[in-house]
């Protein structure tokens, strides 16, 4: 055991390190702040492409994409037939003509109290509607949206070409 220990030392003796020992802090500031822009621009990104989290939807496809600087109300209608209004489960139908009811006064009662109203700033209501949900709900909360007055837009995926 003594051999292979005096062996071992004889060959590592033969090499020479360049092993420096520093005192003191000399951090590279560059690479740091570098790093934490690069994380800080992800976060910022990555933030705002989320539309909705935890409502999953297959969206149908158009060519066309719609824009507007209003305030959203958004409808989702899933596959399984859960219906939900801004990110809220409803148990039924009745409770989507409630919220869009109590939509539809507020948007009523700020015009004749004849406070500043922005037409352009009017709430939207964004159905955004599995496209294996039958045609025939889809149609159902139009009807309802409509009987309010409000508009709807229908939310798609933009066609890959």
């Amino acid at each position: 055991m003594q051999s292979r220990l005096s062996k071992f030392r004889r060959q590592t003796s033969l090499f020479k390190t360049n092993l420096q020992i520093l005192s003191g802090t000399n951090l590279a500031l560059t690479p740091l702040v570098d790093v934490i822009f690069l994380l800080l621009i992800f976060f910022m990104i990555s933030s705002s492409l989320v539309f909705q989290p935890g409502i999953t939807v297959n969206l149908p496809e158009t060519r066309q994409e719609f824009k507007s600087v209003a305030d959203k109300l958004i409808i989702s209608l899933t596959k399984q037939n859960l219906l939900f209004f801004n990110d809220q489960r409803l148990e039924n139908w009745h409770h989507l003509e409630q919220r869009l009811a109590n939509v539809a006064y507020n948007l009523n009662s700020n015009q004749r109290r004849g406070t500043e109203f922005d037409i352009s700033r009017s709430p939207i209501i964004i159905l955004k509607a599995d496209k294996d949900v039958p045609y025939n709900d889809i149609v159902k909360i139009l009807s309802i949206t409509r009987r309010y007055g409000l508009n709807v837009f229908l939310v798609t995926k933009t066609e890959k070409i």
